[in-house]
């Protein structure tokens, strides 16, 4: 199958992969390209044309990269929770801190950034300097080791992200002060889905009575488009626990033809819009 993660070559299905070790004398298991999770399930996908070799996940390889970020070149793509290798290996683009929770990732690159850094704007006014500051990833002044924030003089880590004035290069800030509040109150930073679906529960209780002839197409190709999402959730969760190669390829299939038909749901719902 081709995949968005790696286009340039073919991936194909692969049972039980074993690599052997530095010395030679036993097998290790491979680590997936995309979360760098240890490769335990029974089947995998991978590419044989690449060295050293790819490996994915059926559940990364099942994930589709769809958030355009400014400041990178590739489409990202969400993962909800990191393991240690990943980590370890792979600090945030914006803050240069361990990806410890959520991110968005493009694997091809080993390109990170915590959800919360992705709105993070590239410049920002702050009142009490005359020049914008700058959004940069780290910033070591001297050789010290000693380094703190121009606003509010505690001790910043010189290898984190902060922000600079470019007039004034040694004028440097934590995020959190030269923000404005709504960046960093935790009372503004309910999550876009947690508050998408509060405003949903709110507006169900304010609901007039149900009239089928008044729903509208685009609720009813919600509705189909949720019923065939659904099913891909339903299928990729008998997948991972699939031990037989034949019905890992026949649900491969199913979870394609789903997701072709979500597609054309999509284009229908983008036609209703313009």
């Amino acid at each position: 199958m081709k995949h968005p993660f790696h286009p340039q070559h073919t991936l194909t299905l692969l049972e039980r992969p074993l690599l052997p070790d530095d010395d030679g004398s036993q097998k290790k298991v491979p680590h997936c390209g995309a979360c760098l999770g240890e490769m335990k399930n029974v089947f995998v996908l991978h590419c044989d044309q690449c060295r050293p070799s790819l490996y994915l996940h059926l559940a990364c390889a099942l994930r589709e990269p769809t958030v355009k970020y400014d400041r990178h070149d590739h489409l990202l793509v969400l993962y909800d929770r990191t393991n240690t290798k990943l980590v370890d290996a792979s600090p945030c683009a914006a803050c240069n801190t361990d990806c410890d929770v959520s991110l968005y990732r493009c694997f091809g690159c080993d390109y990170n950034i915590h959800s919360q850094c992705l709105n993070l704007p590239r410049t920002v006014d702050f009142d009490d300097h005359v020049h914008p500051f700058t959004l940069v990833n780290s910033l070591n002044e001297d050789e010290s080791g000693m380094y703190h924030c121009d606003i509010c003089e505690e001790r910043r880590e010189a290898n984190h992200g902060l922000y600079v004035c470019q007039e004034c290069p040694s004028f440097v800030s934590h995020f959190e002060c030269v923000l404005s509040p709504s960046y960093t109150d935790e009372k503004d930073d309910e999550p876009w889905m947690r508050r998408k679906d509060r405003e949903y529960r709110e507006t169900e209780k304010k609901a007039e009575p149900f009239d089928e002839k008044a729903v509208p197409q685009s609720t009813v190709i919600f509705s189909q488009l949720g019923m065939e999402i659904k099913k891909i959730g339903e299928t990729v969760d008998e997948l991972l626990e699939e031990t037989h190669r034949k019905e890992v390829t026949e649900k491969l299939e199913k979870i394609q033809h789903s997701h072709a038909q979500a597609q054309v749901m999509l284009r229908q719902l983008g036609e209703l819009v313009d």
